[in-house]
């Protein structure tokens, strides 16, 4: 019995290590809290894509490339992007850096990354 307690307490310090990490929520994301407030949303996450004004992206597979503290970087492939980042169309590579109420977009045509706020 002893043996058993001793791995339950060795697994709850054990728990948060084992959290899975954090993955883009679902939801409205704006530049800024100000556009949040108008109701002026640049992205939109889905289940499994995003839609906004400039690109959009449907079939993500996520793949993860690294965890720093609340933050969790990801690789996406895209099977059907379109848009503006997306260049020609079709199937795209980016990254997506996942934060508390944020999301980060590094574009697939090397425009500088954008960071989103997730909206209430």
């Amino acid at each position: 019995m002893r043996n058993f307690a001793s791995l339950a307490a060795s697994l709850l310090l054990l728990a948060p290590a084992l959290a899975a990490p954090q993955k883009p929520v679902p939801g409205r994301y704006a530049v800024d809290p100000q556009s949040c407030a108008t109701k002026d949303y640049f992205l939109t996450v889905k289940a499994n894509g995003f839609e906004s004004s400039v690109f959009s992206c449907d079939g993500l597979t996520l793949y993860l490339r690294g965890e720093a503290g609340d933050r969790t970087l990801w690789q996406v492939d895209g099977k059907a992007c379109r848009g503006l980042h997306a260049g020609s169309g079709g199937p795209k590579r980016f990254q997506m850096e996942v934060m508390p109420n944020r999301l980060r977009l590094a574009w697939p045509d090397g425009t500088p990354a954008s960071t989103f706020l997730r909206c209430p």
